[in-house]
């Protein structure tokens, strides 16, 4: 079930501007929900299925502990970022891309960064709750919950496969998908920076682990 803040961005995204307590007395059309684009080449209804299909089929999980805020816009989640602390972040449902997620994160001298989204192709390869375990830039789930007690039991950490002896049984050498964050969000923000939300790359890095004898 959405809160008022999701149902009141989602809103936003019907009507724009208009003031909103007047949304409860507009009308929403069929051709306004399936039809009209908004501002990133989508309808409305196909955002929000995609969105939900996303967190039903792959983050249900997650989304059932409330740990995806998801149903809020980048200013919105900028405020809500803007006085924690360092490597506090949250997840949201992106704006531009079709069921993806995208992490919103306090960087450097307390500026917002969004990382870019990853969608069911990227979760297929590496999970989200691993993927947020792997990045040492991030820390607290907003508001301020260590990401390790959120979603360390979410991690799917297989110790057999990790393990020397499975590496040497198969004669290969193991390579192990962790996810980074690209060298730009280690930056200093406040160098030739015009935006607090700059959206940062994310790179896969094989860490290649030898079982030497």
């Amino acid at each position: 079930e959405l809160n008022n803040e999701s149902l009141k961005y989602l809103a936003t995204k019907l009507f724009g501007n208009n003031p909103l307590n007047t949304i409860n007395d507009l009308p929403v059309s069929w051709t306004m929900f399936t039809k009209e684009q908004l501002n990133t080449n989508h309808v409305i209804s196909d955002w929000i299925f995609c969105a939900l299909k996303l967190s039903k089929d792959n983050l249900k999980y997650l989304w059932d502990e409330n740990l995806i805020l998801g149903f809020i816009s980048k200013s919105d989640a900028e405020e809500k970022l803007l006085n924690k602390q360092k490597g506090t972040f949250l997840l949201r449902f992106s704006d531009s891309a079709l069921g993806a997620i995208s992490i919103a994160a306090v960087g450097e001298n307390n500026e917002v960064f969004m990382v870019e989204p990853w969608s069911l192709k990227h979760f297929n390869a590496r999970s989200l709750a691993d993927r947020i375990m792997d990045i040492p830039e991030i820390t607290h789930l907003y508001p301020d919950i260590p990401k390790e007690v959120a979603f360390a039991k979410h991690c799917n950490v297989n110790e057999e496969c990790n393990t020397p002896k499975a590496a040497s049984c198969s004669n290969y050498v193991q390579a192990i998908l962790t996810t980074q964050l690209h060298p730009f969000t280690r930056l200093d923000f406040n160098s030739n920076m015009t935006s607090p939300s700059q959206q940062s790359d994310y790179s896969d890095d094989y860490n290649k682990q030898l079982d030497i004898e």
